[in-house]
């Protein structure tokens, strides 16, 4: 439960703590794909609304090649360029 942490930080309106924690957790290469597919929601929508957008679609393109979770149903973020 890698995201645990981050997920009650953003819950407790820590925003800059939940991004270190959820960045922190992701770079973990023992995380489990399917935890951190089903954990990314947070911070793309974090990275959208704070103007980095490369950022969200890269995140979600990496979630949804996970194959799991939201990302099999839900929009992608669109990359402006």
């Amino acid at each position: 439960m890698f995201g645990v942490i981050a997920s009650l930080l953003a819950w407790s309106g820590d925003e800059a703590g939940a991004v270190l924690e959820y960045e922190r957790a992701f770079r973990d290469p023992g995380m489990d794909l399917v935890a951190f597919s089903n954990d990314s929601a947070w911070l793309v929508s974090y990275y959208e609304r704070s103007g980095q957008l490369d950022r969200a679609y890269d995140l979600a393109q990496r979630s949804a090649a996970v194959g799991s979770g939201r990302w099999c149903t839900s929009p992608m973020p669109r990359r402006t360029r």
